[in-house]
């Protein structure tokens, strides 16, 4: 996801930042599960779709919803339940390079209300909320 158009540069770049860390701490998850997957062309499940939006843009939502979707995710993506319990690892690594301060900074309502209002496979690999969402279980 990156910061929309219309926020100014230091905005965009905490945005990028935060979902750098996000990603890093997705990328750095699933190395510590050792498996490994794709997220491209699989078919929608449903999961996650329609969640609660939280009330307030935080890093303990951002990174509580980024790891559930990785995981179911890459379950799916493997036919398997190999990630399963990996969340926690997932959600610490997200959350040890987000600031509150710099997501909130960064996201919008629209951003923030599309990713817990669209499955995890549109929000992650469709990339439906427009905010270069993807992920990778490498």
């Amino acid at each position: 996801m990156t910061a929309p158009a219309d926020r100014n540069d230091d905005a965009r770049m905490a945005w990028d930042g935060v979902l750098r860390g996000a990603r890093l701490g997705i990328t750095l998850g699933a190395a510590l599960i050792a498996l490994g997957c794709d997220g491209g062309g699989r078919p929608d499940t449903g999961f996650g779709g329609d969640a609660a939006v939280p009330a307030t843009i935080n890093c303990t939502d951002f990174c509580q919803r980024s790891a559930d979707c990785f995981v179911d995710l890459c379950d799916e993506d493997t036919s398997s339940t190999r990630y399963a319990g990996g969340e926690v690892l997932v959600e610490q690594s997200c959350l040890s390079t987000c600031t509150d301060p710099r997501l909130q900074a960064a996201a919008t309502q629209a951003s923030w209300n599309c990713l817990f209002q669209s499955t995890c496979r549109q929000a992650f690999g469709e990339d439906v909320c427009h905010e270069n969402g993807r992920y990778s279980c490498e």
